[in-house]
């Protein structure tokens, strides 16, 4: 089923999330699987859907002001994050103890967490008060998804909330922070 992604239709991710069920959402490079990421068995129906198995999902969250609620960050990274918040970056950092279950991140002591800059996905991600995961919309080894028609006719039984102004059509940069040397992971959409 198909929602326009404004904050009339929050209601309808909120609910499916709060179900643990699996949504697609907008970002401000491309669309993103989520599921609450608190959720062991919607992360693992997630990494079923795609075929992943033992590999890392990351989250995303509202603001840079929770980071350290799922990460264990000093000042000058937070900076680091705050300087790059727009939206397009993906940051590795050193996952905060058992706050979020290994599902998640596959055992590793890394989290990606990614800023929401989307308006729908910041509302969100806000309303929700929990991190969801962002992953591409694909199945695992296959191009990322971008197109809505083909999203929707990919995946008809999960919730796609679409926005007809989606543009970028390429993945975030991912940038290690858990190192003194940043260290650029993958070369994706920036400013």
């Amino acid at each position: 089923m198909t929602y326009k992604a404004n904050f009339k239709n929050i209601k309808f991710a909120l609910e499916a999330l709060q179900q643990g069920k699996i949504i697609i959402y907008p970002t401000n490079t491309i669309y993103g699987f989520g599921v609450d990421a608190t959720n062991k068995d919607a992360i693992i129906k997630l990494n079923n859907l795609k075929g992943r198995l033992n590999k890392p999902l990351s989250i995303i969250i509202h603001s840079v002001e929770v980071v350290d609620s799922y990460s264990i960050i000093d000042r000058q990274t937070k900076t680091k994050i705050i300087d790059k918040s727009t939206g397009k970056f993906t940051f590795l950092l050193k996952k905060k103890g058992s706050v979020l279950p290994n599902e998640l991140t596959a055992k590793s002591s890394k989290i990606g967490i990614r800023i929401a800059n989307h308006p729908f996905t910041k509302e969100l991600t806000k309303q929700f008060n929990k991190p969801i995961t962002t992953t591409s919309v694909n199945k695992q080894g296959e191009k990322s998804i971008t197109k809505n028609d083909e999203i929707a006719s990919s995946f008809p039984n999960i919730l796609f909330f679409e926005d007809i102004n989606m543009q970028s059509g390429i993945e975030s940069t991912i940038i290690d922070l858990t190192d003194s040397k940043d260290k650029i992971v993958r070369i994706g959409a920036e400013e």
